[in-house]
Formats: C-alpha cells, sequence, structure tokens
C-alpha cells in the first residue's frame, strides 16, 4: 500500500481487520481498506510527526478522530506523545511521551483523568487487557508495567528484555502478554508471574504469519525470508520450513492443522507437514501466485496468478488437477463456497466467475462495471459479495448469479452481539464515506442495552430506539 511520503512510524488494525490506519512522518494519517489495499482517508489536521494511532474496540472510532474531522484534542502532554491505546469499553484513553509520562483520558469528553508517572525514559507502547482492569505499558528501561487503570497503582514488573522494549499485547483472552524488543526477542509472559513463560527467537521483521486451527502452533515468515513454527502456549522454537528461493508472499495452514502451504515470489507453491516440517510437495503453479485457497475439507488447493487461470493441486498426492480458463485478465482473488462444491474467482476482466469445484465446468458469469478485487461467500452460502476497488459492494445470488443488490461507498455494516446479558455494537465493516448510519435497523425488541448504545443508534436514526 503506497501513499505516505515519509517514513511509516505506526499501524493499527480495526478490530473486525476490515480497516488499517497508518501514522507517518508526512504529517498524516491514512486509512485502508485490508481487502482492495485502497486508502479510503487522509486526516490532514496533524502539523507534526504523527506516532502514533489506535482504533476504538467497537471500530467507530480513531484516537482523536473517526470521520476525517478531529473530534477531541488532549492537549497536556508537553513532550511527543508515541503512543496510545483505547479502552475494551470504548471509555478510556491511554496516552505516553517520549519523557516516560504516561495519561488516561476520558474518550467520550476529552476531560484528563490521571496520569502514571514512574518511568524515567521515553514510553512506546501500552496496552489495556481485554477486560479493561490493567494496562501494560514499556520503554526505553527493558521493562513491562502492570497498572490498576482505576486506582492509578503499579500492580506489577516484567524484566527479562535487555534493550527496550518497544511492543506490548495482550492475548484475546488476556492470560498472556506478548512483548518485543530492540534486543531481537519477542517473550510471552503469564499473568500473575514476574518472569517470561517462553521466548519465540529473534524477529527482525515479519513478512507473514498464521496459526494452526487449534491455537497450538504459529508460523512467522521473518523478512529476511526465514520462515519457522513455534508452539505458541510454550513459545518452544519448532520446525524450519526451507525450500524457496526467492521469499515467500504468504503462508497459511490447511483447515486442519495438517499442512503449512506457502508461495514465493516465483510462484512456486510448496505444501510442509506441520508436524514434522518435511516438504511434502511442490507446485509450479503462477508466476507469481496472486491467491491461494485451501477447499473446506482441505483435500484441495486452488491457485490464480497473472496467467488469467485458475489452477487445482491434489493436497495429498501432489497431482495437478483441473484448470478453470475463461478470465481475459489476471484472477486477483477466490473463494469457496462453505459446502466446497462451488469456487469462485475475480479478475481484473470485470467478472466473477462461479465454477464447479468438482467437474470445472463454469457456472454464472457475474459482470461488473470495474475491475473486482476480492470475492467472498456468506456463511450459508447462499450470497456472494464482490468488490470493485474500494468503492462498491455488489451482493449476488450464489445460485441464480442475479445481483441482489449494490452497496455503494457510503454502506456500513453493524453488528450487535450479546454477552452475559449485554449488547456490545460495532462496525463489521464501512466503505470510504463519513457518515453512519443505522436507517434501515429495527432495534424494537432488542434488550439489555447500555444507555451509550442506545444514544449511539439514535442519533444514527435507528428505528424503535
Amino acid at each position: 500500500m503506497k501513499g505516505h511520503s515519509d517514513d511509516v512510524r505506526r499501524i493499527a488494525y480495526s478490530r473486525d481487520g476490515s480497516l488499517i490506519a497508518t501514522a507517518s512522518d508526512d504529517t498524516t494519517v491514512r486509512i485502508w481498506s485490508t481487502e482492495s489495499g485502497y486508502s479510503l482517508h487522509v486526516l490532514r489536521d496533524h502539523t507534526d510527526v504523527v506516532h502514533g494511532v489506535a482504533f476504538s474496540p467497537s471500530g467507530l472510532h480513531l484516537v482523536s478522530c473517526e470521520t476525517g474531522e478531529p473530534l477531541l484534542t488532549l492537549e497536556r502532554h508537553k513532550y511527543s506523545v508515541v503512543t496510545l491505546s483505547y479502552s475494551p469499553n470504548d471509555c478510556q484513553i491511554t496516552s505516553a511521551d517520549r519523557t516516560g509520562t504516561v495519561m488516561s483520558w476520558d474518550a467520550h469528553t476529552g476531560n484528563f483523568i490521571r496520569d502514571l508517572t514512574d518511568y524515567a525514559g521515553a514510553v512506546y507502547c501500552v496496552a489495556y487487557s481485554p477486560d479493561g482492569y490493567k494496562i501494560a505499558s514499556c520503554g526505553l528501561d527493558a521493562t513491562i508495567r502492570l497498572w490498576d487503570p482505576c486506582s492509578v497503582e503499579l500492580i506489577g514488573k516484567l524484566s527479562g528484555h535487555t534493550h527496550k522494549v518497544l511492543y506490548a499485547s495482550y492475548s484475546p483472552k488476556g492470560g498472556l502478554i506478548a512483548s518485543g524488543s530492540v534486543d531481537g526477542a519477542v517473550r510471552l509472559w503469564e499473568v500473575g508471574r514476574s518472569l517470561p513463560s517462553a521466548t519465540l527467537g529473534m524477529m527482525d521483521g515479519l513478512r507473514s504469519i498464521d496459526m494452526s486451527p487449534d491455537g497450538q502452533q504459529t508460523v512467522i515468515v521473518k523478512c529476511d525470508g526465514s520462515r519457522q513454527v513455534w508452539e505458541t502456549q510454550t513459545g518452544r522454537a519448532g520446525l524450519v520450513l526451507p525450500g524457496h528461493s526467492d521469499g515467500y508472499e504468504n503462508v497459511l495452514f490447511s483447515p486442519c492443522g495438517e499442512r503449512i502451504a506457502s508461495a514465493d515470489l516465483k510462484g512456486t507453491l510448496r505444501l510442509w507437514c506441520a508436524r514434522t516440517g518435511v516438504s511434502v510437495h511442490s507446485f509450479e503453479s503462477h508466476e507469481p501466485s496472486l491467491s491461494f485457497v485451501f477447499s473446506p475439507n482441505g483435500r484441495q488447493i486452488a491457485t490464480a496468478g497473472k496467467d488469467n487461470t485458475v489452477r487445482f493441486w491434489d493436497t495429498k498426492t501432489g497431482e495437478p488437477g483441473l484448470v478453470l480458463e475463461g478470465h481475459t485478465d489476471k484472477v486477483n482473488g477466490l473463494a469457496y463456497s462453505p459446502s466446497g462444491d462451488q469456487i469462485a474467482s475475480c479478475s481484473d476482466d470485470k467478472t466473477v466467475r462461479l465454477w464447479c469445484s468438482l467437474t470445472g465446468e463454469q457456472g454464472k458469469i457475474l459482470h461488473h462495471s470495474d475491475i473486482v478485487c476480492q470475492v467472498a461467500f456468506s456463511p450459508d452460502g447462499q450470497k456472494l459479495v464482490s468488490l470493485l476497488g474500494d468503492e462498491v459492494l455488489c451482493c449476488w445470488d450464489s445460485r441464480s448469479g442475479e445481483c441482489i443488490d449494490e452497496l455503494p461507498s457510503e454502506v456500513s455494516v453493524w453488528e450487535l452481539s450479546e454477552s452475559g446479558g449485554l449488547f456490545n455494537l460495532r462496525v463489521l465493516w464501512r466503505l470510504g464515506k463519513d457518515e453512519l448510519s443505522m436507517t434501515e435497523a429495527n432495534m424494537c425488541s432488542v434488550v439489555g442495552l447500555s444507555s451509550s448504545n442506545l444514544a449511539l443508534m439514535k442519533q444514527r436514526e435507528a428505528n424503535g430506539v
């Protein structure tokens, strides 16, 4: 993704993974679509280097901005602010500057709440635990410090790194903290213990990463081309995957977790045994392979590339299977239906084509007005969604091939989820428009909403609020 004119200092994903925000020395923040890679917004209100950026857990806001216009300005730091983080409930923001001053703010009013002053040098990262009851901070003194965000008490200090610590992050369930340091080590800490439970070797930069379906293994590809499998729980270094000569583009576990697929820049696709690290098969697919995907049962892998074709491979025997020809330009993306009987391909030729994955017979051709960058099936397989650049989503009936609707750039999709009798509202994705609307949502029968949920939905014109 190209657009910044100077160094990029920080990257943040939205919680649903559909957006990336980048902060740069060019004094801008850019918001990108993770599916298309296109820049959706450029936020130009900063007058100096932007050191940090963070999405709120709901995905509705970036710190200090939502629509590209500043909502609040938090003014108390006397020196450059280098990192910030939202609390999981969207109520607090914590920021830190290069002198080691850590401050908490009310995320709705912008009012200063308190500061955490126990550092003698710069703080590079702050992170809330998933339940919001702890804050982890790290910095120049090579430690990770744990704080109670309510009482402002220091409740723990994790020592083990030998150089400044740049990153700290909680695991999704909050039981582990991962930290990364200039000493080259990624360390895992069990919450409640002061010594690291595991160290994941030397990480000079990552190109690709994937976790096995059971969460027990993580495969990491570094920028220097080396790749290794790690035990997630213990942090023990596992298998080393040799073999490629031209660097990886991506790695992917099979649905059952028994195989790892990797592709290099020359179009060579390799399958590895996830238990032994042995190269099982090597396919000369496309040059380069732009996309590859496992079938839901893991018995096939499909690849797509610049030669305008889709190719199938048997993951057990390594034998090539069907070659799907029909596209007149490069194929950008692939998606299997949940049942595995259909595969959809999208292309620069402005079409999505549906194929029988068993026979290779071409089915419906879905014509578009622009290049199609991504394609995906709904969980029930009844619908198909295609993305044209960063402008339009098209929704189709996957059986009839009829276009159900076109969703222009101002459309946002919201998710209402329930946990323990409490409801949470978040944006699943949004495209290119500054406003978020709930004019089609009917909330008449929904109970258990917080006052902030109700106020937000009323503001967004939901029915029945």
